[in-house]
């Protein structure tokens, strides 16, 4: 007997098949190519937002900035949403636009940050049915996920989403790895199988 899929499992094949849909309509590797190199050629996190926010421009996908300070350091993070008539229920995308010093970041995250803008694309293309759509981009997450942080206490006893999907990236290869705090949740179990 199959067990069922959880929400998030559901999510994660369905947001694929998005992803997928999107590509192949555009049939334009060389436009991919050339997004993520805009992502990741900028020389710090305020160049590589600046890329992030021209393509949520570019989509006409309304966005925030929420600034933050951390020690010393200025973040930003910037939160995009997609409404959906009916919606009762809110999904979350997120990924990190900052980097480590070494390299461009092309990788870590600036892959993640195309796939959560792509997904955008596809969503807004074709909204899910009773699910909100808010995505985030986070700063500052190299040094200790300070953005992710400064999202969440921003929203202090308020409801947060039902389903979070963050995409961050960090090599090479075949090999999907989802984590999760309790590898025997639901989620993890219909991932796993």
């Amino acid at each position: 007997m199959r067990k069922p899929l959880s929400v998030l499992a559901l999510f994660v094949v369905l947001l694929t098949a998005q992803l997928q849909t999107s590509v192949a309509q555009k049939g334009d590797g060389v436009r991919l190519v050339s997004e993520i190199s805009a992502i990741s050629a900028g020389a710090d996190t305020k160049a590589r937002g600046a890329a992030i926010k021209a393509r949520l421009d570019a989509l006409s996908i309304k966005y925030r900035v929420e600034p933050f300070m951390h020690a010393d350091r200025q973040g930003e993070n910037i939160v995009a949403e997609l409404s959906s008539a009916g919606a009762t229920k809110q999904l979350m995308l997120g990924a990190h636009y900052d980097r480590v010093s070494q390299g461009q970041g092309t990788i870590d995250n600036a892959s993640g940050s195309l796939a959560v803008l792509e997904l955008l694309a596809a969503l807004k293309r074709k909204p899910l049915k009773n699910y909100a759509v808010v995505a985030a981009f986070f700063d500052l997450e190299e040094i200790g996920l300070r953005g992710s942080a400064n999202y969440i206490k921003a929203r202090e006893g308020k409801i947060l989403p039902a389903v979070f999907i963050n995409f961050d990236v960090f090599g090479y290869g075949d090999t999907l790895w989802a984590m999760t705090a309790d590898e025997n949740s639901s989620s993890a179990t219909a991932v796993k199988t």
